[in-house]
């Protein structure tokens, strides 16, 4: 998850350099650049689902190794895979139902 928002942040960097003025970027307009900028912060969302997808799967198994170990309370395993499928439909329904994004 952690390498997947570190190459993620990438959209948000290259939104912000197509919006810093630079002389390379006098050949478009105003509104091309900012059409550009919203597609890679668009493009930062759906990274933002893909890495929490990978965060839910970590919390699965970690739910599921506290649960089975004794060192823990059982229901903190629970409390664990239960949110694991937060995360996961949360990130899911990004997917499936894009019209519905925050």
């Amino acid at each position: 998850m952690a390498a997947i928002m570190g190459i993620n942040l990438l959209n948000q960097l290259t939104a912000l350099m197509l919006l810093s003025g630079a002389d390379y970027l006098a050949v478009f307009d105003a509104n091309q650049l900012q059409a550009l900028a919203l597609l890679f912060l668009g493009a930062f969302e759906y990274g933002y689902d893909i890495a929490l997808v990978f965060f839910g799967l970590h919390l699965l198994v970690l739910g599921y190794l506290v649960y089975r170990s004794g060192c823990f309370p059982r229901v903190l395993g629970v409390l664990l895979v239960v949110t694991s499928l937060s995360y996961l439909s949360d990130s899911f329904s990004g997917f499936l139902f894009p019209d519905a994004r925050r």
